[in-house]
């Protein structure tokens, strides 16, 4: 029943009898203005934080899309041993650059973003029906990805069989499998969200909400899955509870890694033994850590999230109360996408420093990048164009004549040692021709030859080669 009223000098009068019993939407909202009446003293703080969320939005997203793409690229080029460590990298790139686009350009940015700038919304949502449905099950289907991964990721990491009792062909099946589950199990758990989402009228505005047609039954059902598997609480759990694992495993692989590294022997066969397990453990170790990081870091932001998002819906329940069909207030609407939005906003921030990660753990990847930026300030500094191999302009070297007065050797009456001198030094020309090779002469006393020593440092290449005779020693240095 209406409890005002208007007389005819435009002053609204009060009925006696129903002044004492405001209505129920009433309650509802100075119910909600004591209970959140803290939140009114840190206005100022959270406008100053909005201001800093929508100057910063921008520069993240173009550093995560940067970012994530060059490790992306990065992960292709590189030659790592652990196939299981890039797919599962190179997937969670590319969900980082559509999450960072999507959620933080897309979404984010049209919602309190555009507001601040004074830049005309376009209301992506709010325009169509069908566009709404889309857009919410691609922000839910992204958002349930990255958990997922991550999730399956360490379970590969922490409960399948090691790489090194398989095949490398049989790691790329296994692993391809696991992420093709992974993403059709996302798409599955964010399935609901095109049902249950629609376009309805709030204030004089159309939004993009869960549709009040729908029976209270299924509301409550679509706000249980979603905390539970969208959000990623189940997940949450589970990845701090693998990360735990995990850390222990890395806690016995570093202590296996100090025993190893203080027996190592030079000069013995079983110490280049160890050596060489040494280097592979390091590099399982460094792998291991940079998928530690990453799971913990999002683990943690979705966690608190979640028990965010909980409590505020444990609030606005005991406010509302059980089965009530009322409309949500404004207050209640906001309030829940401010609190996805700063999350979010995290989440996005840890997306962005997705890349130092990696470069900090993975000597490989600095490395490769290291030497990338050599070879391009090389280039820079030459002149040289960034054109395929095949159309860049190569200087041609002088020709050395070659001597024509080469005495004749009969191959089949020298002796072993011999002949290989006599190949050694009729190759000596060909070599210093092609490779730039500079041989330095020395003692002339050793009298066998050793095999050739190569070892690889970048782009450059260095060896030794002893002989005996005219070709006593020399090094060879072969830049590419």
């Amino acid at each position: 029943m209406n409890i005002f009223a208007n007389n005819t000098d435009g002053v609204p009068l009060v009925d006696a009898a129903t002044a004492e019993q405001p209505c129920e939407m009433q309650l509802i909202y100075d119910s909600l203005q004591i209970t959140l009446n803290p939140l009114a003293k840190c206005g100022l703080m959270i406008y100053v934080a909005s201001e800093i969320i929508a100057l910063t939005t921008i520069p993240i997203v173009i550093l995560g899309t940067v970012g994530n793409l060059i490790l992306l690229i990065l992960l292709f080029c590189s030659s790592q041993k652990d196939i299981r460590l890039r797919i599962w990298g190179a997937a969670l790139c590319v969900f980082d650059i559509l999450s960072v686009n999507i959620i933080g350009l897309l979404h984010g940015m049209h919602e309190f973003g555009y507001r601040w700038w004074g830049w005309h919304n376009n209301n992506l949502e709010g325009n169509d029906h069908v566009r709404c449905k889309f857009f919410r099950l691609a922000i839910t289907y992204l958002k349930t990805t990255r958990i997922n991964l991550i999730l399956f990721n360490l379970f590969t990491e922490t409960c399948c069989q090691s790489e090194a009792d398989q095949l490398t062909l049989e790691i790329k099946t296994i692993t391809s499998a696991y992420l093709g589950l992974a993403l059709l199990l996302s798409l599955i758990l964010s399935s609901p969200t095109a049902l249950i989402y629609g376009l309805w009228e709030l204030h004089g505005r159309f939004q993009c909400l869960p549709d009040p047609s729908w029976a209270s039954a299924y509301h409550a059902f679509y706000a249980v899955h979603h905390m539970l598997f969208c959000d990623g609480l189940f997940q949450c759990i589970c990845v701090l509870s693998l990360c735990t694992l995990l850390r222990r495993k890395l806690h016995r692989q570093q202590h296996l890694h100090y025993l190893m590294r203080s027996n190592i022997k030079d000069g013995r066969l079983f110490g280049e033994l160890l050596s060489q397990i040494e280097f592979q453990l390091n590099h399982k170790f460094n792998s291991r850590r940079i998928l530690l990081l990453q799971s913990s870091f999002i683990g943690l932001a979705r966690l608190v999230y979640c028990c965010v998002c909980l409590l505020l819906e444990s609030l606005l329940f005991s406010v509302n109360g059980f089965g009530s069909q009322n409309i949500s207030d404004r207050l209640q609407i906001w309030a829940k996408f401010s609190v996805a939005n700063v999350f979010a906003f995290i989440e996005l921030l840890f997306t962005t420093f997705t890349y130092v990660w990696w470069h900090q753990n993975s000597p490989q990847l600095r490395s490769l990048v290291g030497t990338q930026m050599i070879k391009t300030l090389l280039c820079i500094g030459r002149g040289r164009s960034f054109l395929p191999y095949g159309k860049r302009r190569v200087r041609t070297l002088p020709q050395v004549q070659q001597p024509t007065n080469t005495q004749p050797y009969d191959l089949e009456a020298m002796t072993e040692v011999e002949a290989t001198a006599f190949a050694v030094k009729c190759q000596k020309q060909k070599l210093i021709n092609k490779y730039r090779v500079v041989f330095r002469y020395g003692s002339k006393e050793r009298k066998c030859i050793k095999p050739v020593i190569t070892t690889f440092s970048g782009s450059r290449r260095s060896g030794s080669i002893e002989s005996f005779g005219d070709v006593s020693m020399g090094s060879i240095s072969h830049y590419q």
